[in-house]
């Protein structure tokens, strides 16, 4: 028989129709078992966690076939204790059942830090160094002494602290700045624009002291504060503007960068 005539019997076709069959089967038991390894369509959406404690959410998600995971903790004054302030992935994503949510919790107690040394230390080295440890510059008051520039004693509350000394991130550590008999003017540093910790050590290098610090609307925590831009401030600067030194330049922060945008092109 030849090849054409076994490609028209009944054999011929009943194999072909045995082998697309099979393939079929194959590829279906391929599929299948793709499902199986992959969870593939068994999603859920992720629940609502941040706002809530910890122990309100375990049995929503253990429900679901999902698991928590608790990786961080920070500190938000704005924020109960203990309660969820971050999620990933975020609520209303759709994962795999058997995914964990890694979870940030705000902590029940302030971040500490080591009050750094600051007496005996220029006063643009000790704003540095608040800066560095986690804390912030305070009043800063100026007072006659022969050593000009060098700060004389670190205080909180009206008390003086230790270089060592714990203290809650963010403190206001004030400051008592010696400057010479003699006086003597600075130029007003142009700070508008500048975040926070940027105008700050400004003000140093120019031998200024802060003055009132006037947060608007958009800052309402320490980190807030930290993240800050200047918009504002007083004395203005200017090429020819001298003031005294240690003169207070007082300044309006926020974190609306159209606010800062539109303060500038008013300048």
């Amino acid at each position: 028989m030849s090849f054409l005539n076994f490609l028209k019997t009944k054999i011929f076709w009943a194999q072909v129709g045995l082998a697309v069959a099979a393939t079929i089967v194959l590829l279906v038991l391929v599929n299948w078992g793709l499902d199986i390894y992959t969870t593939s369509g068994r999603t859920v959406v992720v629940p609502t966690l941040v706002g809530h404690m910890q122990s309100e959410v375990e049995d929503e998600v253990r429900n679901g076939d999902l698991s928590l995971v608790l990786i961080d903790s920070i500190y938000r004054s704005s924020e109960k204790p203990g309660v969820i302030v971050d999620q990933i992935p975020e609520a209303g994503k759709k994962v795999k059942k058997g995914r964990a949510i890694y979870v940030t919790i705000n902590a029940f107690t302030k971040e500490m830090t080591t009050m750094p040394a600051l007496v005996n230390y220029s006063y643009r080295n000790a704003v540095v160094n608040l800066q560095n440890a986690g804390l912030s510059l305070g009043r800063v008051d100026s007072v006659p002494s022969p050593y000009d520039g060098l700060v004389l004693k670190q205080m909180v509350d009206g008390r003086e602290v230790n270089a060592g000394d714990r203290l809650p991130k963010g403190t206001a550590v004030n400051l008592m700045v010696g400057h010479g008999q003699a006086g003597g003017s600075t130029h007003v540093p142009d700070v508008t624009g500048k975040p926070y910790d940027e105008a700050l050590v400004a003000i140093a290098e120019a031998t200024m002291t802060l003055g009132n610090v006037v947060c608007d609307e958009t800052i309402r925590t320490a980190s807030d504060t930290a993240m800050a831009i200047v918009y504002k401030q007083s004395p203005r600067a200017g090429s020819d503007k001298t003031v005294e030194t240690w003169t207070p330049l007082t300044l309006w922060l926020t974190t609306d960068a159209e606010k800062v945008a539109t303060s500038l092109l008013s300048e």
